[in-house]
């Protein structure tokens, strides 16, 4: 989204839009009008979840609490031209996993990240210089930080409470000066600190850095007893892991360079969150395959492991795992190839949500579960084959598949729910299975490549907005059991030349076929007319389309609201 005049955000995304973005990327010129809407979109609204200012051009500094306690947040890319972040900026982001950092960054203000608990993992541009007082203080879950040679003075409490950390990689040859408390609340045994070669005794000598018990110079030796690794004759790098939660400690160069990258052995959550830290690497992340179908320890991948990992193309998930966490992969843009294995049997909400290059996707018949909006936004999805013991496809599921042409419906569906299949525009045909019942509103609103659908004899109403806007619909099959046409069911359906009312029909909803202007023939079977909205019909079709009642029903048909007006009236 571009913003040519600072402080008009507001007019370029009106407040009912605001409450619905769960993804905002900014161009051009912003100010703290624009800020401040930007705050409420996440404080108030709780939808906002990655936030991309990096092509915001006029920011050189992040005002101070400019986005405190906006706890939906989990990714932050920063203004390219940002050199300083105010003071507790970020305060009590709790939810934020990643933060990708301007190279033009030299300070970071006070308590600027404090209390952003699910905050991992930690790589500071090169151009800064100083960190300010509390700046990451009880982020409770940062266990890799990566610290510049720039770097020249760290405030006291700047990591107080990070009680996860293992591994600080400090590139200054002489040592930080640091504050009371710099490092406060880390356990000194089992956090390892890396610094340049021949500069270790600076740092065992130099105050707050003395603490550690483990400091070794940068680089270390790659043949360890907990991990090993080797390079496979394709350029995979292959890590063997002996003890789960290790892979952080012992990261080393050739991790970051590498594009393709096979774990086996024991891992847990933590290494999980290392690998998706490892595939972003503050924006520069080459991996572009993994594969862990070979690890154990992992049951379920957990909620945003993969989320917004942009360069990750393939993934061959462990052998066993029974869930994929909601969000997991969502806005993984490369991802055209995943292996998922037959012991699946849920996937969870928003899970491939704007994968926008997957094409095609295996799901195992082992599978009974997918979340909403699972797939939303896989614009680049072609096909896709449901397991067949599904039962119900969740609330917008399929919402903005724009590519998807054919999709095979389970023989065990009962219910398709809410905007399953909304605007997905190159949808041709669709088999709805005897044993659907449900058809939720909006399911197939603006498929409007679709030209003919047949409904099963279970479904009883036809809800709001279901079939709206399916403008290449030229039949549809109401079954006889249908009572209820709701709100603007078949609106702009322009091809529909027929229709045929069921006998047990008692509604027909307000513009419930506004807009069908290909009409011309309307059957009835009804005796009794149906309760019919005055606007359920256009004024044109009520003038051109022969409406065919039962025999000795016209005349109750002309008494009521709704059906008067239309003037070619025959009995059959």
């Amino acid at each position: 989204m571009t913003i040519k005049k600072t402080g008009t955000l507001d007019s370029i995304l009106p407040t009912a839009r605001q409450a619905e973005v769960k993804q905002l990327h900014l161009k051009g010129s912003i100010n703290e009008k624009d800020l401040l809407i930007i705050k409420m979109m996440s404080q108030k609204y709780q939808n906002l979840r990655i936030l991309d200012l990096d092509e915001v051009d006029n920011m050189e500094l992040l005002p101070d609490s400019v986005f405190v306690s906006c706890s939906s947040l989990r990714e932050v890319v920063l203004p390219r031209n940002l050199k300083r972040i105010g003071n507790a900026a970020f305060q009590y982001c709790t939810n934020l996993k990643k933060v990708t950092f301007s190279n033009k960054i030299s300070t970071i203000g006070d308590d600027a990240f404090y209390g952003c608990e699910n905050l991992k993992f930690i790589d500071l541009p090169n151009a800064i210089t100083s960190i300010g007082k509390g700046a990451f203080s009880h982020c409770s879950r940062i266990a890799t930080i990566t610290l510049p040679a720039s770097i020249s003075n760290i405030a006291a409490e700047a990591f107080y409470a990070c009680s996860s950390l293992q591994v600080i990689r400090c590139m200054a040859i002489t040592p930080p000066s640091c504050g009371e408390n710099t490092f406060n609340g880390i356990s000194v045994d089992d956090c390892v600190l890396y610094v340049p070669e021949k500069a270790e005794e600076s740092y065992k000598e130099a105050n707050s850095w003395s603490i550690f018990n483990h400091c070794f110079p940068l680089q270390p030796n790659k043949d360890t007893p907990i991990v090993k690794q080797s390079i496979h004759e394709d350029d995979t790098l292959i890590i063997t892991s002996k003890k789960a939660g290790s892979l952080q400690q012992q990261l080393s160069i050739s991790w970051l360079l590498a594009k393709s990258i096979k774990v086996r052995g024991p891992i847990n959550d933590n290494d999980i969150a290392f690998l998706s830290d490892l595939a972003q690497y503050n924006g520069e992340g080459k991996l572009e395959k993994l594969d862990i179908s070979a690890v154990s320890g992992i049951n379920i991948l957990p909620d945003s492991s993969f989320m917004g990992c942009r360069n990750l193309n393939c993934i061959l998930l462990p052998t066993g795992i029974t869930e994929i966490g909601d969000a997991a992969f969502y806005a993984c843009s490369d991802l055209s190839i995943i292996k998922m294995p037959l012991s699946l049997k849920k996937i969870g909400n928003e899970t491939f949500r704007d994968c926008k290059s997957l094409k095609s996707i295996y799901i195992p018949n082992s599978v009974n579960k997918i979340g909403t909006r699972a797939f939303q936004g896989c614009s680049g999805l072609t096909s896709i084959s449901l397991p067949g013991f599904l039962t119900t496809i969740e609330d917008n599921t399929f919402q903005g598949c724009t590519k998807l042409n054919t999709i095979d419906l389970p023989e065990h569906l009962h219910s398709i729910s809410h905007g399953a299949f909304l605007n997905c525009s190159n949808l041709k045909s669709v088999i709805i299975p005897d044993g659907v019942s449900n058809i939720g509103e909006s399911a197939f609103e603006s498929c409007n490549s679709l030209t003919s659908i047949t409904l099963p004899n279970d479904v009883k109403s036809i809800k709001k907005k279901t079939f709206w806007g399916c403008s290449s619909l030229t039949e549809i099959g109401l079954p006889e059991n249908i009572s209820n046409i709701d709100d603007w069911a078949f609106r702009d359906c322009q091809k529909l030349m027929t229709l045929n009312i069921p006998r047990n029909t008692i509604s027909i909803g307000e513009k419930s076929f506004s807009g069908c202007r290909g009409l011309t023939i309307i059957n009835c079977e009804a005796t009794k007319p149906p309760t019919c909205a005055n606007d359920a019909f256009d004024a044109s079709t009520q003038e051109s389309c022969e409406l065919d009642l039962p025999i000795g029903s016209s005349t109750t048909y002309i008494l009521n609201e709704g059906w008067w007006k239309f003037v070619n009236v025959k009995e059959k």
